[in-house]
């Protein structure tokens, strides 16, 4: 028996170190091994990964873990009732965006305090448009956030910047209400700091009302209290309203765009209007060549042969409005003109600037700013945009969202959208914008300086 076993042993051992060798030879392949495309899966996973542990700090779920507990020392408890309007006290309004989006929140302003007659209201704003908005009489302060981007760094640089706010100024004033007006992407840090006010309801409209808001702004929903979900397309004027409408505010009696400008605003607009030359006996047209998007900018070599045309066939000056931004664009304009032309670019402030529009009898330029500063001076306006006609009624650019409100005006767009571009004109340069003529603005002109005084906005049937 032992002899048999013995000579069995060699065959034992040889299929056994058989097997071991089989087992070894199928082990998983090591990571240097796998497949091309499995490689990439894994690089993009890890990324993603890095991505998401690097900005968590900067997340609405961080900003929610750190901030509640703060908020809780405050006294300040979230209510997620619906909002009654006889327990506001103090409300805060957040609006960091640009000159056209400030000014059509203006009604808004104006019946929220119709609606609030005895309460604290705060606006805050970003501080390039501190100086347009600082004589509002409908609000007790006018503060600023700054969201400015740094390289790298700026979701981490605003997050500090909105805490600094909140606890230097926002926690002492124990907030009930916090409004959020913007509808779109919140790309300036609204939403955290509406949060970090400790406002016991805190109003916004939702990260699901278009696909660019869900991807920028995941998560933002569950940093307010009442969430308005509206996709319809409509112009940003009455969305604002809608907001007025959802806590209960009084019925809405006036829809015009509204500005505050001081008698030092008005002295400088006559100084540099009028102690130049009798102007009174000419017709002021304004040009604003310049937008703070070089796509939506109409082609200077047409605005000078606008503004050439204007002087051969109408008894007028032109004055050229706009910032900082634009001044090699005036004095270029300036270069070509002959005369009869005041150069303002860049030298007034937003309500002087406001306080010369008032003085003119037509406004025409490119979507930007001074075209909504030019509606709420109340003067007919001449809008040149590079959107077209057949874009979706809801994209960032279009005119029935952004258009001019209240005035007479006639708002120019091409009839469709130059290729490559299919809806929204996305060129860096002057491009869709293209499709709209010289001779077509000329005949805008016609139409509108042969018009009756421009009146006030009225609410639409």
């Amino acid at each position: 028996m032992d002899i048999a076993i013995l000579r069995l042993m060699p065959g034992i051992i040889a299929a056994s170190t058989t097997k071991r060798d089989h087992r070894v030879f199928h082990q998983p392949a090591m990571s240097s091994d796998l497949h091309p495309l499995q490689k990439t899966a894994k690089l993009e996973y890890l990324k993603k990964l890095v991505r998401e542990i690097i900005f968590w700090p900067t997340s609405p779920s961080f900003v929610r873990a750190i901030g509640a507990p703060i908020l809780c020392r405050t006294g300040r408890v979230p209510r997620s009732e619906e909002i009654k309007l006889e327990e506001l006290r103090r409300v805060i309004v957040i609006r960091l965006d640009e000159i056209g989006d400030l000014l059509l929140m203006t009604a808004f302003l104006r019946e929220l305090r119709r609606s609030l007659p005895q309460a604290w209201i705060s606006l805050v704003v970003k501080p390039g448009c501190f100086n347009l908005m600082e004589q509002c009489p409908y609000v007790q302060e006018v503060l600023t956030f700054d969201w400015a981007p740094i390289k790298h760094i700026t979701p981490y640089v605003r997050q500090w910047r909105a805490f600094k706010l909140a606890r230097k100024y926002l926690w002492r004033r124990r907030f009930d209400l916090a409004i959020l007006p913007r509808w779109d992407v919140d790309l300036y840090h609204g939403t955290m700091l509406a949060y970090l006010s400790g406002a016991c309801w805190r109003l916004g409209w939702s990260e699901n009302v278009n696909s660019r808001k869900q991807l920028a702004n995941r998560g933002f929903d569950q940093l307010l209290t009442n969430v308005l979900d509206q996709r319809e397309p409509k112009h940003e004027l009455l969305r604002n309203l809608d907001m007025l409408r959802y806590i209960g505010g009084k019925e809405i009696q006036d829809d015009r765009l509204e500005i505050w400008i001081t008698e030092e605003d008005k002295s400088y607009a006559d100084q540099v209007l009028f102690n130049r030359g009798d102007h009174r006996n000419f017709k002021l047209i304004a040009l604003a060549p310049g937008a703070s998007i070089r796509g939506k900018r109409w082609p200077l070599p047409r605005y000078v042969e606008l503004a050439s045309w204007i002087h051969k066939n109408h008894r007028t000056k032109i004055v050229i409005i706009g910032g900082k931004e634009d001044e090699a664009l005036g004095m270029a304009m300036c270069g070509q003109l002959e005369k009869d032309v005041i150069n303002l670019i860049g030298k007034t402030t937003l309500r002087q600037a406001i306080a010369v529009l008032s003085h003119c009898q037509l406004f025409i330029g490119n979507d930007s700013g001074p075209m909504h500063m030019a509606a709420a001076a109340n003067i007919p306006v001449i809008e040149i945009c590079q959107f077209p006609q057949n874009g979706h009624p809801l994209h960032l650019q279009s005119p029935e969202r952004f258009g001019p409100w209240g005035v007479p005006c006639r708002v120019l767009r091409p009839e469709r959208p130059t290729s490559p571009c299919t809806d929204g004109c996305m060129a860096g340069e002057a491009h869709c914008i293209l499709g709209v003529t010289v001779e077509q603005v000329q005949e805008a002109v016609q139409d509108l300086l042969g018009e009756p005084d421009c009146l006030p906005g009225v609410l639409p049937a």
